[in-house]
């Protein structure tokens, strides 16, 4: 073994949405919300309600998809942040485990995405009424028609991929490419990669460092711009 050489790895390269991309998205899915209520077709108002919802989580948040499967209403603490405690695995059985670091963490979440989850939770709640006993009550967030939940490839391969489509998105985007975009909007905007290391719950700064690194690529030019003005 000591003669061989281990393969070269390849990194990846990950696909974040624009911030306009990112709006058009959850413009869509608002939409579509919408036109259910309108229609008033329970089943439809739920998926759609699910959808957008897991969504706005992984844009603003940057949870990972079995994160926010497994999230549940007593995640949310005084109106102010989520507690990340457990993830939902993509295999066959779905199991709840913890989350991939093996660590819990904090988030924080604006006002904005308080008010969508209040809303989210009164449509579940309706729809709860409605079935009675065929809804089994776990208290997830995205529950799902019968309260279960979603197959993580169900809710990314089919749901996600065919509202990107509706939304005019047709570059190869996957669910995870959200917590990417939360990523780099945030890092784009000027906020410490310390603070985003912790929202996205890396194992340390190195890593997160290390996956966005076209974006300190992109603030070369910011620099440039700055030594330009200061005439050296």
């Amino acid at each position: 073994m000591r003669l061989t050489k281990s393969p070269k790895q390849t990194k990846a390269e990950i696909q974040p949405l624009s911030q306009y991309e990112a709006q058009t998205l959850i413009n869509q899915a608002q939409q579509e919300l919408a036109e259910a209520k309108a229609i008033k077709n329970s089943h439809k108002i739920m998926v759609s309600a699910d959808l957008y919802m897991g969504i706005y989580i992984a844009l603003e948040t940057g949870m990972r998809l079995g994160e926010i499967m497994a999230l549940r209403w007593s995640d949310i603490v005084i109106d102010s942040y989520i507690t990340v405690q457990r993830s939902k695995s993509e295999v066959k059985e779905q199991n709840i485990t913890s989350p991939k670091t093996g660590i819990g963490r904090k988030i924080q979440i604006s006002q904005r995405l308080i008010s969508a989850l209040k809303e989210h939770q009164q449509i579940q709640n309706a729809y709860k009424k409605e079935l009675e006993d065929l809804y089994e009550n776990d208290s997830r967030i995205i529950g799902g028609l019968l309260g279960k939940g979603f197959h993580a490839r169900h809710y990314s391969s089919r749901l996600f991929k065919q509202l990107l489509q509706r939304a005019g998105i047709n570059r190869r985007i996957r669910f995870h490419d959200l917590r990417h975009t939360h990523a780099t909007l945030l890092l784009l905007s000027g906020v410490n990669p310390k603070i985003v290391q912790e929202r996205l719950g890396h194992s340390s700064i190195n890593v997160t460092l290390d996956i966005y690194s076209h974006v300190a690529l992109a603030d070369q030019a910011v620099a440039i711009s700055a030594l330009d003005k200061l005439n050296l």
